[in-house]
């Protein structure tokens, strides 16, 4: 799950991706491009994402 709300991971902390909020004033919001792909690709490597996601969040 992507969010930029971390309420959104409420049930399943573990398994959430945080992001900064869009905003219509950025004239390019390569976030998800540029950081959340890459993460993604790394992930479908895991067996299992939750420790790796912990790890580099640091959500319980």
């Amino acid at each position: 799950m992507v969010d930029n709300n971390r309420f959104s991971f409420l049930l399943q902390p573990v398994n959430g991706i945080p992001c900064f909020p869009f905003s219509s004033a950025q004239p390019r919001d390569e976030q998800l491009l540029k950081v959340v792909l890459p993460l993604l690709k790394v992930l479908s490597l895991e067996k299992d994402v939750r420790p790796a996601l912990c790890q580099k969040f640091c959500m319980p």
